[in-house]
């Protein structure tokens, strides 16, 4: 992977599951700079409306972002708020995390909604690249990958969280082909077994994004006692 040596590189949600896997791929491949940002390093996406996590991706001026952890709409503003900031600026590249739950919704219309705009966002800014517009946006829709979302669903219809961070760590490669949108799952069960698989989805996915608005509350709380 020598097209990430030399980068300055963020990923947003780099402590489990495909953010951790990419995190540990672009150190192995010898990047200059690694960072992750997430709640356990103080970077909490909802917090100021997801302008912290973007200030310090601008302020640091990274080469390359992996738009990767979700929050409710929050994925989307750090996409086109960047997009918008660095559209002029040659190699720039934001990759994003999708999810094949904005083709094939399962119970949780935020979501979905916010991720088949992510998609359509980097469909339509991928017919201006690199002619009108200079920083290059591509997103990967993937299917159920095992991830703190998917604690309790069996293995054998799960993507493993390496693959899926190896298939977004390439499309930042320089290649004559461009990807502005990629659909990636293993074959779906029956519809029974996926009702239930989608039960724990939005179950474990409420209680990490529950989670995130609790920590914000607290140190909401901390930072008023100093």
């Amino acid at each position: 992977m020598d097209f990430l040596r030399g980068k300055r590189i963020a990923i947003t949600g780099h402590t489990s599951g495909i953010g951790k896997e990419i995190y540990e791929i672009c150190k192995f491949a010898g990047a200059q700079t690694v960072d992750g940002l997430s709640r356990q390093n103080g970077f909490n996406m909802l917090e100021l409306n997801g302008d912290t996590v973007i200030n310090h991706i601008i302020h640091e001026d990274y080469d390359i972002v992996f738009n990767h952890a979700y929050m409710p709409d929050i994925q989307n503003r750090i996409l086109k708020v960047l997009y918008k900031r660095w559209k002029d600026r040659p190699g720039k590249i934001i990759i994003n995390t999708g999810s094949t739950a904005g083709y094939y919704p399962h119970g949780l219309p935020t979501y979905e909604q916010n991720k088949l705009e992510m998609a359509k966002f980097c469909i339509k800014a991928g017919r201006d690249f690199p002619n009108k517009n200079k920083c290059r946006i591509q997103n990967l829709s993937v299917g159920y990958t095992n991830s703190a979302w998917t604690v309790g669903i069996s293995r054998e219809h799960l993507i493993d969280a390496y693959d899926v961070a190896l298939l977004l760590v390439n499309m930042a490669a320089n290649n004559e082909y461009y990807v502005s949108e990629m659909v990636v799952h293993k074959p779906y069960p029956d519809d029974e077994t996926m009702e239930q698989m989608s039960m724990v989805a939005r179950v474990n996915g409420g209680k990490d994004i529950e989670e995130s608005y609790q920590d914000l509350e607290k140190k909401i709380g901390n930072n008023s006692l100093q």
